[in-house]
């Protein structure tokens, strides 16, 4: 079978949890037997155009406007269309699932009217644009109009879509906010994890709660709450003086963030890691005394949650989004009482007075992802779908 998956960007160029995802998949599908082809577009003009990886997937690069273009907004989707719809008249006369991840590469496709299955991952209206403010070159005047543009663009793409899947339950009241239709209908499959890699290491200690480390792993933008979890920080320390946090990711915050630490009197105590490779994010799972997710808002699935919990590492969370569907399985005691920096310190601070609990729920944890959270679990899932596409088409 041959597949297209149809994403944003890359990790191999840019990381992100929905490029991660569709990357994952796609090497996933590999080995299941698929013939899986992964188009994006072009973030460096040093990344080849064509690239087979070593996990068998085909990895192809479309051309973009420069966002230096005055007219960018009205050439980008000319070239997506463009960079989407060849590999798909390459493919032609061959049985090819399309497989869409993201609503604006998709859309080309659901005007077209090709069969596609797509996977909603976040309603890009709410969080892409406010995630990305200020890095695209358009008029304040239009900023409402491209917001509204992008809201009818992800109509059109979860209405004409034969299947749809979504990574949890809130996701599915967001889908319905787009397609009553597609809310009802769509199937719930959570967010893959390699468990091979993902998973504990009894040998490597985990710090304790005499100089506990909290990790978080986040794009450092307003949505995921770094902020909050820093200004936390101070009434953590009060009880707990060996107390640090370590915060592994980039986004537009991080000399903010640098800076409210310091005004807070933790800029000693807050280490800003950057990216980290699958490997170091490993490692910092295994060593975390409590790994914290501090959203403010819009959390569709909860990857970080998930692969810390392979880990066995402890979790702590806000009750926002899906993140309630996740840790309350393993015990609603890992939710904070709302998202504000007061309830997470309440909330941590509860966990670190109970090592012997911490334990326990670590284990709990890994027990609830594997090994249904596993990607040779998620893309049988996926293979049985795209059948049921190819078998609509032949009736």
């Amino acid at each position: 079978m041959r597949v297209l998956l149809i994403s944003n960007t890359a990790p191999e160029d840019k990381m992100g949890g929905l490029p991660r995802y569709a990357r994952e998949l796609a090497g996933a599908l590999a080995a299941a037997g698929a013939d899986a082809t992964l188009v994006v577009k072009r973030v460096s003009a040093d990344a080849p155009a064509v690239q087979r990886t070593a996990d068998g997937v085909t990895i192809v690069r479309h051309a973009v406007p420069s966002k230096r273009n005055p007219l960018f907004g009205a050439a980008y989707p000319l070239y997506t269309a463009r960079g989407v719809l060849g590999p798909l008249r390459r493919a032609a006369g061959e049985p090819t699932i399309v497989h869409g991840h993201f609503a604006v590469s998709t859309l080309p496709l659901a005007l077209r009217g090709a069969p596609f299955l797509y996977t909603f991952h976040a309603p890009l209206w709410r969080e892409l644009l406010d995630e990305r403010q200020g890095t695209y070159h358009l008029p304040r005047a239009v900023q409402g109009a491209a917001v509204t543009g992008l809201r009818a663009a992800e109509r059109v793409v979860v209405a004409r879509a034969r299947h749809t899947v979504v990574l949890s339950q809130f996701m599915r009241t967001q889908l319905g906010e787009l397609s009553v239709r597609a809310g009802r209908e769509a199937e719930v499959l959570p967010g893959g994890i390699d468990l091979a890699k993902f998973a504990p290491q009894p040998a490597v200690p985990r710090a304790g709660v005499e100089a506990p480390v909290l990790f978080t792993a986040r794009r450092l933008v307003p949505r995921t709450g770094v902020d909050r979890l820093i200004e936390a920080l101070p009434a953590i320390v009060a009880e707990h003086p060996l107390a640090s946090l370590a915060v592994a990711g980039v986004g537009e915050m991080e000399d903010q963030l640098r800076q409210l630490a310091a005004r807070a009197g933790v800029g000693e105590r807050v280490q800003f890691l950057g990216r980290l490779s699958d490997d170091e994010l490993v490692r910092w799972y295994r060593r975390a005394t409590l790994v914290v997710m501090p959203t403010v808002r819009l959390e569709g699935f909860g990857l970080t949650i998930a692969e810390a919990l392979a880990c066995e590492a402890p979790v702590v969370g806000t009750p926002v989004g899906a993140i309630p569907e996740l840790l309350g399985r393993v015990d609603p005691s890992l939710l904070s009482a709302d998202n504000s920096p007061a309830a997470l310190a309440t909330a941590i601070k509860r966990l670190l007075s109970a090592p012997e609990r911490l334990r326990e729920l670590a284990a709990r944890g890994r027990a609830v992802v594997v090994p249904g959270f596993g990607w040779r679990t998620i893309a049988r899932r996926y293979l049985e779908l795209y059948e049921e596409v190819l078998a609509g088409e032949s009736r």
